[in-house]
Order: C-alpha cells, then structure tokens, then sequence
C-alpha cells in the first residue's frame, strides 16, 4: 500500500479486501485525499499521521478488528476520529512530520508547529505575541485541552472553537481587543480557567454561570462598571481577579454565602467600602483592596485593625 502514496493527486483510494494489515505512515503525503476504504482487511490500528489530512472526510473500516481503537472512537464521525489520532502525536513527532514535507509545510496551517505536547499527546496551543486578527477554522480540529492567544489583536471568537469543547479547560485571550464579553465562551462546558484580561470588555453575560467547572478568571484591565452577578454564581469558582477596572463596590462578593472564593483581586477600582458580611467567607485566603478610593474606604467594625 505504500506504494500508492507517491500518487499526490489521489483524491479517493479503495483498497478493501486485501488483507492488508499495515497502514503506511507515508498515507498523510495525500494532501488531496477524501476518501479512504480499508473495509474488510487485517488492520488493528491506523497511524495517527491521518488525522492531518485536512481533505480527508471519510474512512470505512468495516470488517476490520481494529483492537487498538476504542469502539466508542470508532462510531464516532471522521472528523472526531481524525481529532482522536491527532492527539496520539507528539511534539517531536508533528516536528519530524514537517520537517518531511521538504518545504511543503509552508503553504499548510502551521498550529501544528506551535502545539505542546505533555508526553502522552499534543494537549496544548500557544500562539501568543503573533499579531493574528482572525483564528482560521483550522485551529480547532486537534483537540486542545489549552489555548493560548495572548498578545494579539483578536477583536472576536468563532463558533468553531466549539470543536474543542469536550477538551479544552484552559483559555488565554489576554491583551486582545474584544470589545464584548464572546458570548460562545458560556457553552465551553468544561473550562476551568479563562484569562481575558487587558481587553476592552464592558459586561459579562450572566450565562457564563452556566460554565460550572470554571475555577480560576481573570478579567483585570477591562471596562467594568460591576462586579459580574453571573460568575459568582459558580460554585467552583476560586480566583477572581477584577483589578484596574471602574467597579465602585463589591457587595455582591461580600454577601455570598457558601463562597468558595479563596483568592480576589480588586485593586485599582472605585470601591469605598465593603459590608460587614465580608467576614462570613471563612475560605478566603487573598483579598486585594489596594488603590482604591483610599479616603473613603471603611472596612467593617469587625476587621478594623
């Protein structure tokens, strides 16, 4: 079979019931692949390499004892499939992969080159400082569980990265200029770090509640008036920086009760004071007050020094 992947041009290849049991690595040179039929073989695996074939929309691997796939994998669409193999790579071997390509790799997305891998498979994006004003689609078919675009002009977030919904847990969009709170950031279902400071943001919407393993967010340097109502109704939630932005008071902090914060930074804001029931958060452990309107800030009777 690897003969077959010299032929650059193939855009449809079926070689079923051949008792092949090997599928080359060398089957991602395909570039122009759609489709792929290996029904009714000995194969047990498939090499994670085609998961990079942009092109490639569907393989059928009926009567194949494919051992080394999990079934539930095996159901699913190719493209979920393609995400799964993917994610089997490592950096070194993404790196050796393009390096290959003798030059090709230039005219191809290259969020491969910059994906990090934690030893078991690529799990990371960091693309921060590169000056992109628009995340290409492309960017959300590995299965991140990070992503980083820090340093950048991004003005807005596709639904695309709804792609990676079921991985990803930790999202840095720091210095950007959203103008608006991305709205598609409430349905990442599974996030549990959101960092969007430094951008122009004005409001939060109170559906960000919904995001119920969100742990740590940091929107410092933006343009709210308040304190967000939505995020603190996430039970999970232990750090909350709200520094540098106009917020006058925090008395939807001060009355939550059964508050797991632990951690909140609310210096450089217009706060003046703060309600006695501040005392009732028996886990916080960080309170930053620092800059605020000094000559008018009145702690409660019971935390005066």
């Amino acid at each position: 079979m690897a003969e077959i992947t010299n032929c650059p041009e193939l855009s449809n290849v079926d070689v079923s019931d051949n008792n092949i049991t090997d599928v080359p690595q060398s089957i991602a040179m395909l570039k122009k692949l759609r489709y792929l039929n290996l029904t009714n073989n000995n194969i047990d695996d498939l090499p994670a390499y085609i998961g990079t074939i942009e092109s490639l929309t569907k393989i059928s691997l009926e009567g194949n004892s494919m051992r080394r796939i999990r079934r539930g994998i095996l159901e699913k669409k190719t493209s979920e499939l393609k995400k799964y193999l993917v994610g089997r790579l490592t950096n070194d071997d993404l790196k050796a992969f393009y390096e290959a390509e003798s030059g090709e790799s230039d005219r191809l997305p290259s969020f491969w080159h910059y994906a990090i891998s934690d030893g078991t498979g690529v799990k990371k994006l960091k693309l921060n400082s590169k000056q992109i004003e628009e995340i290409p689609p492309q960017a959300w078919e590995i299965p991140f569980k990070s992503v980083d675009f820090e340093d950048n002009k991004l003005s807005t977030i596709p639904d695309e990265i709804l792609n990676i919904s079921a991985s990803l847990k930790r999202l840095m969009l720091s210095q950007n200029v959203l103008r608006e709170f991305p709205a598609v950031i409430c349905s990442l279902s599974n996030l549990t770090e959101l960092s969007l400071k430094q951008n122009r943001i004005s409001s939060v919407p109170s559906s960000i509640a919904s995001l119920e393993k969100l742990e740590s967010v940091d929107l410092r340097s933006n343009r709210l008036a308040s304190c967000p109502e939505g995020l603190l109704k996430i039970r999970k939630l232990r750090i909350l920086y709200l520094g540098m932005n106009s917020i006058r008071n925090i008395d939807s902090i001060c009355e939550l009760k059964d508050s797991h914060l632990e951690h909140v930074d609310v210096s450089n804001n217009n706060i003046g004071s703060l309600t006695p029931n501040i005392r009732f958060h028996r886990k916080l452990t960080y309170l930053n007050l620092e800059n605020n309107v000094a000559a008018r800030l009145r702690l409660p009777k019971a935390h005066r020094g």
